[in-house]
């Protein structure tokens, strides 16, 4: 009788800490979502969510403990803590990836404590909480998206995103052409001005987080991250269509965020997705022998959006112009490193927005605090001493490892590109019924927008979404 009560026991516990799973990860892929229609900034948003996602993890920690040591007595604590040490180490030993990201985690409490403003290591601030507050919710927020095994749950969550994302692109596409409050821009068109001027009667989309190509984001580059990742997914929800009204749909919103995409103009953000479709199509094609009209699809459709806008805008192509800043670029900087003096430094410091002068700073910062690093949200102060202009590396690498340590930021390298290399390699696994397929084109065209990208607690949530997702607890 008792292990029926306790085998029912356990099953409701289950499904139970399922569904709590799928909830915790869902308000977090509906944030941008808030952001549209709350008055409130990301940063109070996001904190806010912040503390319901770790009291969440930490309430199912404590009921896991009482019920393992207490609710079912099958052995005496000793023999349980044994077993339960055992347990741990057989996962690490199957899952490689959550003991490189709990070392990055452990290095990242460390350095809060050794920052030189450990209160913005531990919150960040209200308008930018980077700090121990956003890395302990990622942590819950990926252990909670990888216990997602539901194939409805799954698909309400990229259903949440692939709303948001429309919600948001519309927003982005009013400001590209004047509609919504962007810096003076006249709005196009007659219908354009009939649209702006009942938007500024409703007192709507006028506010700071509506300048630019921004989306609801605080910056167009950020903007730029949200869309890689929704850019990707689309991607990802075609591969894995199988209905053919499935497939238009998919195929109807992939050319959607691409043309979002271009009008951005985050151009790390565009090649990312440029080097994925190029990716995609070759697995696709010559791995898994998938047929050619799908596997190419992703690339077609990425190319005439592309050229589509090109030809649109004529003379001041947003494409044609990027590429032509990024061949300057190359040329400075591998001028500059060859001795050439008719180049200033100035000219390949300024490469990339300025990142190259950036990365050359930042490694010179992790050699100077290497273990440890400076701490989390703790590099302005640095940067402005070395007369940087901006605050972050730019490059996720190289800020994990100037802010938490050499270490932690290998560590981090080393967990992603072990996940997206072992689902790569997996060709059954890849073509079963639980398709990672959706969550590892994310997590890869992310990760290749993050080498020249920031890690910020409103974008790289949801990436943590994805990431858990494709480390399924099995």
């Amino acid at each position: 009788m008792s292990s029926r009560i306790s085998h029912k026991t356990v099953r409701k516990l289950k499904e139970s800490f399922e569904s709590l799973c799928f909830i915790m990860t869902l308000i977090f892929a509906l944030l941008p979502v808030y952001a549209i229609f709350s008055p409130q900034q990301h940063g109070e948003i996001f904190i806010f969510l912040s503390k319901i996602e770790i009291t969440a993890l930490a309430v199912c920690l404590a009921v896991y403990l009482y019920n393992y040591f207490f609710v079912f007595p099958n052995a005496g604590e000793s023999s349980k803590i044994a077993q339960l040490c055992y347990n741990l180490k057989s996962y690490f030993a199957k899952n490689k990836h959550a003991l490189l990201l709990l070392v990055v985690y452990v290095c990242t409490v460390i350095s809060v404590f050794l920052a030189p403003n450990r209160h913005r290591a531990l919150m960040g601030t209200e308008f930018r909480p980077d700090g121990l507050l956003m890395h302990t919710a990622f942590l819950a927020l990926f252990i909670f998206s990888s216990y997602i095994k539901d194939n409805f749950h799954k698909k309400c969550i990229y259903a949440a995103y692939v709303f948001g994302f429309i919600l948001t692109g519309l927003i982005m596409i009013q400001q590209y052409y004047g509609i919504i409050g962007t810096a003076g821009q006249e709005p196009y068109g007659a219908f354009g001005e009939w649209l702006n001027q009942q938007y500024i009667k409703a007192d709507v989309f006028i506010g700071h987080f509506f300048k630019g190509t921004t989306g609801s984001f605080y910056n167009l580059n950020h903007m730029g991250y949200y869309i890689i990742m929704c850019s990707m997914l689309s991607v990802g929800m075609y591969i894995k269509a199988e209905k053919k009204a499935s497939k238009i749909m998919s195929g109807i919103f992939m050319a959607f965020t691409f043309w979002v995409l271009v009008l951005n103009n985050t151009f790390g953000a565009y090649l990312a997705a440029l080097g994925v479709v190029v990716v995609v199509f070759v697995i696709l094609f010559f791995r898994l022998k998938s047929r050619f009209t799908t596997a190419i699809m992703p690339f077609a459709v990425f190319l005439a959006v592309s050229v589509a806008v090109t030809l649109v805008s004529s003379s001041d192509s947003l494409i044609l112009k990027n590429f032509t800043t990024l061949g300057s670029d190359v040329v400075n900087i591998a001028s500059s490193d060859s001795g050439d003096s008719s180049k200033d430094d100035s000219e390949s410091g300024s490469a990339g927005s300025g990142r190259w002068s950036l990365w050359v700073n930042t490694v010179e910062m992790i050699g100077e605090k290497p273990l440890f690093g400076w701490g989390p949200d703790n590099l302005a102060d640095e940067y402005k001493a070395r007369e940087a202009k901006l605050d972050r590396a730019h490059c996720e690498p190289l800020e994990r490892a100037v802010s938490t340590g050499i270490l932690s930021g290998l560590c981090y390298v080393a967990a992603v590109a072990y996940v997206i290399w072992t689902r790569l390699m997996r060709k059954d696994h890849l073509n079963s019924h639980t398709s990672i397929i959706i969550p590892l084109v994310v997590v890869f065209g992310y990760s290749v927008s993050a080498l020249v990208g920031v890690f910020l607690f409103y974008t790289a949530c949801h990436y943590m979404i994805f990431m858990g997702m494709l480390t399924e607890r099995q």
